[in-house]
């Protein structure tokens, strides 16, 4: 008899998906989760998985790791906009040397100039309705919430391919919308 309090370390949760593990999120509608927990990199509205483990993992850390990969894939980040939890010291530090603008709220009496406060404004707004949005349209559009897979692997396939085809059905729709605006000006 073990004791309501007690805690199992890698429980099995499912016999259906025996390598997942409860995830504990400490949001007020969902505490637990499970699944893989990915972290991502948006660039004008397309997602890149920068990493994902079925393990519990602080997100805040992969900052500079998010940073290194933007800049080998875009070869430059003049700005990021992230969650509030990313704005610990180590990644004010890094940000503010690497000269990068971030949405970070400002430590101390200081004040932030109106240049910058309407710069943090863009990035929360950019942040809250394409990243998180973009959470909500991968599970909803792409089966994402439905995930039949059996395997690690096959999940995680699974998920490559929905958040993929997100992308490129933007990307049609910005060059169908491209095509469009260039035959009305011709």
């Amino acid at each position: 008899y073990l004791h309501p309090q007690a805690k199992i370390p890698n429980r099995i949760v499912s016999l259906y998906k025996p390598y997942l593990r409860p995830i504990i999120r400490g949001k007020e509608n969902k505490p637990l989760e499970f699944g893989m927990k990915v972290h991502k990199l948006q660039v004008g509205g397309i997602s890149i998985i920068e990493y994902g483990s079925y393990e519990a993992f602080n997100e805040c850390k992969r900052l500079k790791i998010s940073i290194v990969k933007h800049k080998s894939t875009f070869g430059l980040c003049t700005h990021i906009a992230a969650d509030r939890i990313y704005a610990t010291n180590e990644n004010r530090k890094y940000t503010t040397q690497k000269n990068i603008q971030t949405n970070f709220i400002r430590k101390g009496t200081g004040k932030d100039d109106k240049a910058t406060k309407q710069i943090k404004a863009v990035l929360n707004k950019e942040r809250a309705t394409r990243l998180e949005g973009s959470f909500g349209n991968e599970k909803e559009h792409y089966l994402l919430h439905k995930n039949k897979a059996r395997s690690p692997d096959n999940e995680q396939v699974w998920l490559f391919f929905g958040i993929h085809t997100a992308n490129a059905v933007l990307i049609a729709k910005r060059r169908q919308k491209a095509q469009r605006q260039a035959q009305m000006a011709a």
